[in-house]
């Protein structure tokens, strides 16, 4: 949580813009924060409903609300007892603030189409950014998504009071030693833990990522894109599904502005998340260049 008590990842909405919303979406809201609250302070269990929860409600603070619809969808297969009922507030805060954003009634556009319009967003990005984007989409959409959560928790975390710049740059100061202490003694289960994938040795950066099976606590992880072995090491972490590591870790990237990556977070990431889902439906593999390239 922040330090004005707002769950890891949950939008706290000014007063004045609270006031603003409809009744539905005031109680919708409220629903929501209470129930958010509740996971940041227990942490989810084993059941993979509650890691699907935790990554809808992801989807619902990043207005993505496609991602949204079908991880609900997902997780009604499985919801028993209080899953319902939860379940039913998410799909009630998707119904209250989607809107005028529905992209259900949007047009279906052509497969072509969706491979330009993710070149083309993605070309916004700086290159070195634009081959993390592309490795990450060439490992799968849930590595792409875990790298988008991971982008997005550092704008969280600048709008709700834990880092600002001078904080982050002692942090980054700080990390070559704190990362060289991880890798010779081991990761903690407990408390931050302040990660340079750029400051150790390419056999050790394995060693650097911290593994998330019980632990229930933040990590930061100061990364310069353009390092392709740290690239490697970082997508090759997010590859596999886990709620507790993309709710708890977030990315600097280091050799771009934190200016940049929020206009990288705030417009080119749920596109590109988008348009990975549906070349995912559609068999095709994200390429930059060329015709598509349909998988198998």
């Amino acid at each position: 949580m922040d330090q004005k008590g707002v769950p890891q990842g949950f939008n706290r909405l000014a007063e004045q813009k609270f006031l603003d919303l409809d009744y539905f979406q005031r109680e919708s809201y409220v629903e929501e924060a209470e129930r958010s609250m509740n996971i940041g302070l227990k942490g989810p269990s084993d059941k993979p409903i509650d890691h699907l929860k935790m990554r809808i409600r992801h989807e619902l603070q990043v207005k993505d609300w496609e991602g949204a619809e079908e991880l609900l969808a997902e997780a009604w297969t499985i919801a028993e007892g209080e899953d319902v009922h939860e379940l039913r507030s998410m799909e009630n805060y998707l119904k209250q603030f989607r809107g005028a954003e529905n992209e259900r009634n949007a047009p279906s556009e052509a497969i072509s189409q969706t491979l330009e319009s993710m070149r083309e967003t993605i070309a916004e990005a700086p290159s070195s950014v634009q081959q993390l984007y592309y490795e990450a989409a060439q490992r799968g959409y849930n590595t792409l998504a875990a790298l988008t959560t991971q982008m997005y928790n550092l704008v969280w975390c600048h709008d709700h009071g834990y880092l600002n710049g001078h904080r982050e740059e002692m942090l980054y100061q700080a990390s070559f030693d704190e990362t060289e202490d991880i890798v010779e003694h081991g990761h903690r289960q407990y408390g931050l833990e302040n990660i340079n994938l750029d400051a150790v040795d390419d056999e050790k950066k394995a060693d650097a990522m911290r593994p998330y099976r019980r632990t229930w606590a933040p990590t930061l992880y100061h990364m310069d894109a353009s390092n392709g072995s740290s690239r490697a090491c970082y997508l090759n972490e997010l590859q596999s599904k886990n709620a507790a590591r993309d709710y708890w870790s977030t990315l600097k990237i280091r050799n771009i502005s934190y200016e940049k990556q929020y206009y990288l977070v705030k417009n080119v990431n749920h596109k590109i998340k988008s348009g990975m889902r549906k070349l995912q439906k559609a068999g095709v593999a994200f390429t930059l260049l060329g015709p598509p390239v349909f998988l198998n």
